[in-house]
């Protein structure tokens, strides 16, 4: 299976597109065999793996209810799940739905490092603005957006720390901080895989629409908006 690239991407039933876009994206590019499964909240709660709560505040905005924040998207905290579904073997990407990607994911996969449990493009994001997509809250916090594009070594001892019940109850900034992973055991990865205007220095191999995607209004015109909207269409 090492011979084909694992891709899990993140899923939400809200924007079922944006899914589509990101995987049409990475097929049309590809050179070698790729599995893409989706990252479906529903299905992992029928299967019993996912159980993490939430509720909805008076604004309507999802809350965690391990830890009281609120958060995105329908997987904001499935993608921490890969290594337990992968059976903690061999290797795999995901990333978040609100990627395009440009250039070969070959290219990525090839940018693997044994040595690590996880490779991030480790780039120090921090948003002026204070909502993103339809009006959800902004949050800065400690590696901000390590955890949208993860290269994942299942197989790394470090990586069996993380099982179902660490998802399902540790709180959303240890997981998206990394917390059950030393320093070291965190690689990194060209930052152009996770390209965010305004931020990303290097080419785009992979653009991130961390704000929002081009079919808000707000974001029509952002930097490779018609290129997006060329897959939706």
């Amino acid at each position: 299976m090492e011979d084909i690239i694992r891709v899990f991407i993140g899923h939400d039933s809200k924007a079922p597109h944006h899914t589509e876009v990101c995987k049409q994206s990475i097929l049309r590019h590809a050179t070698k065999p790729v599995l893409i499964e989706t990252l479906d909240q529903d299905a992992l709660r029928r299967a019993s793996l996912y159980r993490r709560w939430f509720y909805r505040d008076s604004d309507d905005a999802l809350v965690d209810g391990a830890d009281g924040r609120p958060f995105s998207s329908e997987f904001a905290f499935t993608r921490f799940m890969i290594p337990a579904l992968m059976q903690w073997k061999g290797s795999a990407i995901f990333c978040d739905s609100d990627f395009m990607f440009r250039d070969d994911i070959n290219k990525l996969w090839h940018e693997r490092d044994e040595r690590y449990a996880v490779q991030v493009a480790q780039q120090k994001y921090m948003s002026k603005a204070k909502t993103k997509k339809t009006g959800v809250p902004q949050q800065n916090y400690n590696r901000k957006n390590w955890s949208s594009l993860i290269l994942w070594n299942c197989g790394h001892q470090a990586n069996r720390e993380l099982t179902t019940h660490v998802v399902n109850t540790f709180p959303g900034s240890y997981l998206h901080g990394f917390g059950w992973l030393r320093a070291g055991e965190i690689g990194t990865i060209r930052h152009g895989w996770n390209w965010i205007e305004g931020t990303t220095s290097s080419s785009a191999s992979a653009v991130h629409f961390t704000l929002g995607t081009p079919d808000l209004e707000a974001y029509r015109n952002m930097k490779f908006a018609d290129e997006w909207r060329a897959y939706l269409d």
